[in-house]
């Protein structure tokens, strides 16, 4: 579809006409001798008697001209080319997962019974690797943490991204303690800081936190229900998980009051997962309480064409240079021509 942005440029359409008649050509009168063989020399030179010193303009000239002035109009009215809307989907959740590497995620005791030994690092690296893969509508972000927090992964589209750094993850490889409440505190900055730098979307995307421990807070600068309670000032939801068996999980007993705190805090729910099979139907369970979502916006392609209509009218100007030279050539060849056949005849 065609249309101008500038249609006001289409009101200086009679602008030459106005000129014309309001402003004429400069024109003074002179006394002249009159001649008896004027009208020969005149007639000589393929020209009518003029009233004024400049000689008229011809039609086709006039034309031309013409046509330049509209073709600069329409330039200037700013025509452009609309295609057909585009429907694009833009991701409405930001979801970042929090792994804990301490020394005990390398507990072997996330396989099913009566399969190969696993350990909790390994199982949770399985089923969050075909959790993304199955999260189409998300942006997935990837942190790691045990003595202080470490982003991996800022949020992203690319799932095989996500993936590949999630695989790489190696326990200790942040420190072997639990800082559960610093841990939260830092996806806090993040999911606000890409806020700060995403002003210009349109989308006002979910926020959720995947926690995933296997043990209690190591003493962390800020204790977990207080950056719980920051995180829920922004709208985040945070899904703790309690990964492998609560009675073997270090030399002290696991919390779990505080994990559900967590999640009461901010709007999320608790989970516990003792096996690798527990993990999988988390995962599930959490599809069904954060599905995927998309922010559906349309855009419409549009081409400018200001360019071809100032080309064309480049072209008629020197179309019309081109008729003017070969008009002025043309009439002294005729004269020329005139004036040998008059030395001839002599």
């Amino acid at each position: 579809m065609l249309m101008f942005e500038n249609l006001w440029a289409f009101l200086l359409l009679p602008a030459p006409w106005l000129v014309r008649k309001l402003a004429p050509a400069y024109g003074s009168e002179r006394r002249s001798l009159k001649v008896p063989f004027f009208d020969a020399l005149l007639e000589q030179q393929g020209q009518l008697l003029q009233t004024r010193a400049v000689q008229r303009r011809q039609k086709i000239q006039v034309f031309l001209l013409l046509s330049v002035w509209f073709l600069l109009l329409v330039a200037l009215a700013k025509p452009v080319w609309l295609a057909k809307p585009v429907e694009v989907r833009e991701p409405a959740r930001d979801l970042l997962v929090a792994v804990d590497l301490s020394g005990s995620m390398s507990e072997q005791d996330f396989a099913p019974e009566g399969q190969e030994p696993m350990s909790r690092l390994r199982g949770a690296k399985q089923v969050l690797a075909e959790f993304a893969k199955a999260r189409e509508g998300d942006r997935f972000g990837l942190m790691v943490y045990g003595d202080a927090p470490y982003l991996q992964l800022p949020f992203s589209e690319d799932k095989s991204l996500f993936i590949q750094l999630l695989e790489e993850s190696r326990v200790r490889m942040a420190g072997p303690k639990t800082m559960l409440g610093d841990a939260i505190g830092f996806a806090y900055k993040h999911f606000q800081h890409d806020a700060e730098n995403n002003l210009e979307t349109t989308t006002q995307r979910n926020k959720v936190l995947l926690l995933l421990s296997d043990g209690n807070d190591s003493g962390s600068r800020v204790p977990p229900k207080e950056a719980a309670r920051l995180a829920a000032g922004l709208g985040i939801k945070i899904y703790p998980v309690l990964l492998g068996n609560v009675d073997a999980i270090a030399e002290q007993a696991v919390d779990q009051a505080q994990l559900k705190a967590l999640a009461d805090i901010t709007g999320g729910r608790y989970f516990h997962a003792q096996n690798r099979a527990a993990l999988a139907q988390v995962s599930a369970m959490l599809d069904r309480l954060e599905p995927s979502r998309y922010a559906i916006h349309y855009y419409q392609p549009s081409k400018n064409l200001f360019f071809w209509p100032v080309l064309c009218s480049i072209l008629l100007v020197y179309l019309v240079h081109f008729y003017l030279a070969f008009q002025t050539i043309k009439q002294r060849r005729e004269i020329e021509a005139g004036r040998s056949g008059e030395l001839e005849y002599e």
